[in-house]
Protein backbone atom coordinates (compact mmCIF):
# COMPACT_ATOMS: atom_id res chain seq x y z
CA UNK A 1 0.00 0.00 0.00
CA UNK A 2 2.59 2.33 0.55
CA UNK A 3 5.40 3.64 -1.88
CA UNK A 4 8.90 3.07 -1.11
CA UNK A 5 9.83 6.98 -2.33
CA UNK A 6 7.71 8.10 0.15
CA UNK A 7 9.81 9.96 3.13
CA UNK A 8 10.19 8.80 6.35
CA UNK A 9 7.49 9.11 8.84
CA UNK A 10 8.19 12.01 12.27
CA UNK A 11 7.83 8.47 14.39
CA UNK A 12 10.94 7.33 12.63
CA UNK A 13 12.80 10.60 13.59
CA UNK A 14 11.28 10.95 17.28
CA UNK A 15 10.58 7.00 18.08
CA UNK A 16 12.96 4.95 15.43
CA UNK A 17 13.02 1.75 17.97
CA UNK A 18 10.45 0.16 19.50
CA UNK A 19 9.06 -2.87 21.41
CA UNK A 20 5.49 -2.86 20.62
CA UNK A 21 3.83 -1.51 17.15
CA UNK A 22 0.50 -1.19 15.97
CA UNK A 23 -0.55 0.10 12.78
CA UNK A 24 -3.70 0.37 10.88
CA UNK A 25 -5.20 2.32 7.90
CA UNK A 26 -8.26 2.31 5.28
CA UNK A 27 -9.18 4.26 2.34
CA UNK A 28 -10.60 7.64 1.83
CA UNK A 29 -12.13 8.76 -0.90
CA UNK A 30 -10.20 12.53 -0.94
CA UNK A 31 -6.89 14.21 -0.79
CA UNK A 32 -4.41 13.21 2.21
CA UNK A 33 -4.81 17.04 3.58
CA UNK A 34 -8.42 16.32 3.75
CA UNK A 35 -8.30 12.94 4.95
CA UNK A 36 -6.24 14.34 7.98
CA UNK A 37 -8.74 16.93 8.24
CA UNK A 38 -11.04 14.70 8.94
CA UNK A 39 -9.23 12.81 11.21
CA UNK A 40 -8.73 15.36 13.21
CA UNK A 41 -11.83 16.44 13.75
CA UNK A 42 -13.96 13.44 14.95
CA UNK A 43 -15.13 13.51 18.02
CA UNK A 44 -15.51 10.51 20.87
CA UNK A 45 -19.14 10.26 20.45
CA UNK A 46 -18.35 9.08 16.88
CA UNK A 47 -16.09 6.71 17.46
CA UNK A 48 -17.32 2.93 19.13
CA UNK A 49 -17.09 2.39 22.59
CA UNK A 50 -14.52 4.91 23.21
CA UNK A 51 -16.54 6.74 26.36
CA UNK A 52 -17.33 3.12 27.27
CA UNK A 53 -13.41 1.96 27.26
CA UNK A 54 -11.68 4.98 28.57
CA UNK A 55 -14.46 4.88 31.60
CA UNK A 56 -13.71 1.47 32.46
CA UNK A 57 -9.45 2.50 32.57
CA UNK A 58 -10.63 5.30 35.03
CA UNK A 59 -12.49 3.49 36.97
CA UNK A 60 -9.60 1.88 39.27
CA UNK A 61 -7.85 5.32 39.35
CA UNK A 62 -10.74 7.24 40.20
CA UNK A 63 -11.25 4.77 43.32
CA UNK A 64 -7.69 5.78 44.64
CA UNK A 65 -8.69 9.44 43.73
CA UNK A 66 -5.80 9.90 40.61
CA UNK A 67 -8.07 9.06 37.16
CA UNK A 68 -5.99 8.16 34.79
CA UNK A 69 -7.94 10.41 32.20
CA UNK A 70 -8.86 13.00 34.93
CA UNK A 71 -12.86 13.75 34.53
CA UNK A 72 -12.69 11.64 31.05
CA UNK A 73 -13.60 12.84 27.38
CA UNK A 74 -15.88 15.40 26.37
CA UNK A 75 -17.97 13.30 23.72
CA UNK A 76 -18.41 16.31 21.40
CA UNK A 77 -14.50 17.99 21.31
CA UNK A 78 -12.13 16.46 18.58
CA UNK A 79 -10.31 13.60 19.96
CA UNK A 80 -7.08 14.50 18.41
CA UNK A 81 -7.33 18.31 20.29
CA UNK A 82 -8.57 16.24 23.90
CA UNK A 83 -5.53 14.09 23.59
CA UNK A 84 -3.11 17.04 23.08
CA UNK A 85 -4.97 18.33 26.29
CA UNK A 86 -4.65 15.18 28.20
CA UNK A 87 -0.49 15.73 28.12
CA UNK A 88 0.98 14.27 24.92
CA UNK A 89 3.36 16.51 23.16
CA UNK A 90 3.17 17.35 19.33
CA UNK A 91 6.08 15.32 17.66
CA UNK A 92 5.71 17.57 14.84
CA UNK A 93 3.49 18.38 11.87
CA UNK A 94 3.84 17.63 7.70
CA UNK A 95 1.57 19.89 6.51
CA UNK A 96 -1.29 18.08 4.86
CA UNK A 97 -0.21 14.42 5.77
CA UNK A 98 0.99 13.74 8.89
CA UNK A 99 0.96 14.61 12.42
CA UNK A 100 2.65 12.58 15.30
CA UNK A 101 2.28 12.58 19.13
CA UNK A 102 4.08 11.16 22.16
CA UNK A 103 3.74 10.46 25.99
CA UNK A 104 6.37 9.18 28.32
CA UNK A 105 4.58 7.40 31.51
CA UNK A 106 4.23 4.40 33.08
CA UNK A 107 0.50 3.67 31.98
CA UNK A 108 0.36 -0.14 33.16
CA UNK A 109 0.38 1.29 36.51
CA UNK A 110 -3.62 1.99 38.29
CA UNK A 111 -3.48 5.66 37.68
CA UNK A 112 -0.87 5.94 35.26
CA UNK A 113 1.95 6.77 37.51
CA UNK A 114 4.36 9.20 36.90
CA UNK A 115 4.92 11.65 33.52
CA UNK A 116 7.91 12.83 32.05
CA UNK A 117 7.38 16.81 31.62
CA UNK A 118 9.35 16.31 27.74
CA UNK A 119 7.53 19.77 25.83
CA UNK A 120 8.84 18.73 22.24
CA UNK A 121 9.98 16.00 19.71
CA UNK A 122 13.89 16.52 20.73
CA UNK A 123 12.98 16.21 24.38
CA UNK A 124 11.07 13.29 23.66
CA UNK A 125 13.82 11.48 21.62
CA UNK A 126 16.64 12.17 24.03
CA UNK A 127 14.76 10.91 26.74
CA UNK A 128 15.55 7.86 28.63
CA UNK A 129 15.05 7.23 32.08
CA UNK A 130 14.50 3.70 33.41
CA UNK A 131 11.14 3.03 34.90
CA UNK A 132 8.57 4.48 32.14
CA UNK A 133 7.36 3.54 28.30
CA UNK A 134 7.66 5.89 25.64
CA UNK A 135 4.73 6.33 23.50
CA UNK A 136 4.44 7.75 19.95
CA UNK A 137 1.44 8.05 17.63
CA UNK A 138 1.03 9.21 14.64
CA UNK A 139 -2.10 10.36 11.62
CA UNK A 140 -0.97 9.90 8.35
CA UNK A 141 -2.16 10.24 5.06
CA UNK A 142 -1.11 9.05 1.81
CA UNK A 143 -2.13 9.53 -1.68
CA UNK A 144 -3.33 6.27 -3.06
CA UNK A 145 -5.77 5.02 -6.21
CA UNK A 146 -7.41 8.93 -6.23
CA UNK A 147 -7.78 9.13 -2.73
CA UNK A 148 -6.04 8.78 0.30
CA UNK A 149 -4.50 5.92 2.62
CA UNK A 150 -5.33 7.07 6.12
CA UNK A 151 -3.71 5.27 8.73
CA UNK A 152 -2.73 5.42 12.39
CA UNK A 153 0.60 3.69 13.88
CA UNK A 154 1.65 3.87 17.48
CA UNK A 155 5.02 2.65 18.91
CA UNK A 156 5.88 1.78 22.47
CA UNK A 157 9.21 1.38 23.78
CA UNK A 158 10.31 0.69 27.52
CA UNK A 159 13.38 2.24 29.04
CA UNK A 160 14.68 -0.75 30.76
CA UNK A 161 14.23 -4.35 30.78
CA UNK A 162 12.66 -4.79 33.92
CA UNK A 163 10.02 -1.82 32.25
CA UNK A 164 9.59 -3.58 28.86
CA UNK A 165 8.83 -7.42 31.13
CA UNK A 166 6.34 -5.46 32.99
CA UNK A 167 4.70 -3.62 29.75
CA UNK A 168 4.50 -6.52 27.86
CA UNK A 169 2.21 -7.85 30.16
CA UNK A 170 -0.37 -5.16 30.45
CA UNK A 171 0.06 -4.93 26.37
CA UNK A 172 -1.53 -8.24 26.02
CA UNK A 173 -4.40 -6.77 28.35
CA UNK A 174 -5.10 -3.54 26.52
CA UNK A 175 -3.65 -4.18 22.56
CA UNK A 176 -7.16 -5.21 21.32
CA UNK A 177 -9.23 -2.32 23.01
CA UNK A 178 -6.22 0.07 21.59
CA UNK A 179 -7.12 -1.53 18.12
CA UNK A 180 -10.33 -1.05 18.36
CA UNK A 181 -10.08 2.33 19.34
CA UNK A 182 -7.85 3.13 16.70
CA UNK A 183 -9.78 1.36 13.59
CA UNK A 184 -13.10 2.60 14.95
CA UNK A 185 -11.46 6.36 14.66
CA UNK A 186 -10.64 5.31 10.77
CA UNK A 187 -13.60 4.60 10.27
CA UNK A 188 -15.53 7.62 11.61
CA UNK A 189 -13.14 9.55 9.06
CA UNK A 190 -13.86 7.63 6.20
CA UNK A 191 -18.01 7.50 7.50
CA UNK A 192 -17.38 11.43 6.91
CA UNK A 193 -15.45 11.42 3.75
CA UNK A 194 -18.37 9.43 2.27
CA UNK A 195 -20.89 12.03 3.81
CA UNK A 196 -19.15 14.77 2.09
CA UNK A 197 -17.81 16.66 5.41
CA UNK A 198 -14.52 17.45 4.08
CA UNK A 199 -16.25 19.80 1.85
CA UNK A 200 -17.46 21.53 4.94
CA UNK A 201 -14.23 21.36 7.58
Amino acid sequence: MFSKEWPLSLLDVAIPDWHWCETYGTWLPVAPAAALELVKHVPPNEIRLLRILIGLRNLPGRVLGRPRFGKGLNGSAPLYEQILQFGFCPLGENEGSEVAFGLIDQSWKVSGGERAPVGDAIEFAQFSEPGFVKIGANLLARPVRGGSFLSTQTRVLATDKRTRRIFGIYWLFIRPFSGLIRRSWLAAAARRAASGQSDRQ
